[in-house]
């Protein structure tokens, strides 16, 4: 046996065939009627009635037929200002009928169980009246506001209410149609943005990596010339301490022989510049330290006012011989031993001086060494590198030495 929905269809199908070629003018009460007759002899041959009895009861029954074969999830009649009103949740043939209207070009085509009743009521001397209808097609809710009267009291001839509400369902259909169609033409450009979206983002993660893979090779390039940099180093300050240390032995063997004060007094600052200079070039050795960050500072007590004095012995010919004056003030504060990295301290100052020296054309360069308020109660010391114009603040002289 076919399923009721299909035989519902099929028979509402053949029902407005039959019966809308019968009529020129529609009068709606009476094509209800006549469709609704067929129908029912269409659900008889299919398995789908009762034995009417010839009364009204035979309403109540239909509406249970309706309802037991999942017409539709649920269905409640109220009183209503004129008669009765059924209120059907989940009616799922609304769609199937909008189809029948749609093929048919008829947008008058009822609710099939209205036209059973129709059919049912004209058979019992009563006209099944609908006085007004209202579609929540969203929610797929009706609400049919009914009543049975005399059908002497009716006339027939012209349109009733369900004629307006019919069309206005049609019309809400057609709202949801157009609505359907603009949701989809809005999918389809949401589609190509998305596809367009897409599209770039591949070609920004292609560009992306092969930024990638340029930043690597620059990488690789940059480690490569790092690693002969560091060789170049390496090997220059080895092939620099060789001679260095003949330059410091030949001053030594220099200083043991007779030689005048002043002599004297010149043969030791080459040799201590040299031995300054010895240390600088090792500590070119354990560049790669430095680059690592590992560099060591070295403390120790030592004669802040002797290396200071070792500093501007070792300028004060440089600045003749460019007519500058020269000038070392140490406070009276300065002790005679304070603890840092005298190694460092000597390398920074050579630095500092040296830059003023090459940088001041004419005047004077001025090296001050100062004591200064210290916190924790640790001594801290200045050291001020100065000419005319400019002032030099080593790093480490302002900070602790």
């Amino acid at each position: 046996m076919k399923d009721f929905d299909k035989v519902l269809y099929e028979g509402t199908v053949l029902a407005v065939g039959k019966i809308l070629s019968k009529y020129n003018v529609f009068a709606q009460g009476m094509i209800m009627r006549d469709m609704g007759s067929e129908l029912v002899k269409y659900l008889g041959r299919h398995g789908f009635w009762f034995e009417e009895d010839g009364s009204l009861q035979d309403l109540n029954r239909t509406v249970e037929l309706f309802l037991s074969q999942g017409f539709a999830e649920n269905l409640k009649v109220e009183s209503a200002e004129h008669g009765d009103n059924y209120i059907w949740k989940g009616l799922y043939l609304l769609s199937a009928y909008k189809e029948l209207q749609d093929a048919t070009g008829n947008p008058f085509i009822s609710c099939p169980m209205n036209l059973c009743l129709s059919h049912l009521c004209d058979e019992r001397g009563k006209y099944f009246k609908l006085h007004d209808k209202t579609f929540d097609m969203e929610n797929q809710i009706t609400v049919s506001n009914w009543e049975l009267v005399d059908r002497q009291s009716v006339d027939t001839s012209g349109f009733d209410p369900l004629v307006i509400e019919n069309a206005r369902l049609y019309e809400i259909a057609e709202e949801r149609a157009d609505r359907l169609q603009k949701a989809q033409d809005e999918l389809k450009e949401y589609a190509i943005e998305l596809e367009k979206a897409k599209n770039e983002a591949e070609a920004h993660a292609k560009a992306l990596e092969k930024k990638a893979e340029e930043l690597a090779a620059a990488r690789k390039e940059a480690d490569a010339a790092a690693a002969v940099r560091a060789r170049f180093l390496a090997d220059m300050s080895h092939e620099i301490r060789t001679p260095m240390n003949g330059v410091i032995g030949l001053a030594s063997l220099l200083s043991e022989s007779d030689l005048s004060s002043s002599q004297r007094e010149l043969v030791d600052i080459i040799n201590s510049s040299g031995t300054t200079l010895l240390g600088i070039i090792n500590d070119v050795l354990d560049l790669s330290k430095i680059e690592a960050g590992k560099m060591v500072i070295n403390e120790g007590i030592f004669n802040l006012v002797d290396l200071a004095n070792k500093v501007k012995h070792v300028f004060e010919m440089q600045a003749k011989s460019r007519n500058l004056n020269f000038e070392c003030v140490i406070s009276p504060a300065i002790p005679l031993s304070v603890i840092g990295d005298h190694k460092r301290i000597e390398q920074v100052l050579y630095n500092l001086v040296g830059n003023a020296m090459k940088f001041t054309h004419s005047g004077s360069v001025r090296m001050e060494l100062e004591r200064c308020e210290g916190s924790n109660h640790i001594d801290e010391y200045q050291i001020t590198i100065s000419d005319h114009r400019n002032r030099y603040r080593p790093g480490i002289g302002e900070g602790s030495l």
